[in-house]
């Protein structure tokens, strides 16, 4: 039996992003992290080449670590 083990995807969705409701929120500096610096490391076309590949050698594919960036609906989506 073969396991991928993939950690830390942070998936970067700033869509659903509202001003008022991170305002007096940790998620703004998350969010400002994410615009400045994350979004050149984390990108999208590099998290599905490695769940291609994972789901293409892998009996099981097991995804620990942070998921998304901000928690936002979006990111799950």
């Amino acid at each position: 039996m073969r396991i991928a083990h993939i950690s830390d995807t942070h998936v970067l969705s700033p869509l659903g992003a509202e001003w008022r409701k991170m305002l007096f929120n940790k998620r703004i500096t998350g969010y400002a992290n994410l615009v400045m610096h994350r979004s050149r490391v984390y990108r999208r076309e590099y998290l599905l080449a490695v769940m291609r590949a994972a789901a293409e050698h892998a009996d099981h594919v097991v995804i620990t670590g942070d998921i998304t960036n901000l928690a936002l609906e979006s990111e799950f989506e």
